[in-house]
């Protein structure tokens, strides 16, 4: 699917289409993600820049890897499975700089 198709569907939805499961709610705090930042990216897609279709293990259900720039270092990776609602599987908030510490070492 498209990113625009993606960003289409995120913003017909409310808040209370979005269920956060409950251990990304204990990861979350570890990672220190507000769940703020989750739901306003979710619902407002502007800042979203890089999408990954997922294989969905439910029939009629999409799954996605949504990327969000949140600052000039800091990207939201964000896993949700969509249905009639948005259901968060992971959230992690990734620094650039470790990103292409990664990178290089992988190379």
């Amino acid at each position: 699917m498209k990113r625009k198709e993606v960003k289409q569907l995120l913003k017909n939805r409310t808040r209370d289409d979005i269920i956060i499961k409950e251990h990304i709610t204990v990861d979350r705090a570890f990672r220190q993600i507000p769940e703020i930042l989750i739901i306003e990216n979710i619902l407002n897609p502007a800042n979203l820049i890089r999408i990954k279709d997922e294989e969905a293990k439910r029939l009629n259900h999409y799954k996605f890897s949504l990327w969000f720039k949140i600052s000039g270092n800091k990207t939201l990776k964000l896993i949700i499975e969509l249905n009639k609602k948005v259901h968060i599987i992971t959230a992690v908030m990734i620094k650039e700089k470790w990103q292409r510490k990664v990178l290089k070492w992988k190379r």
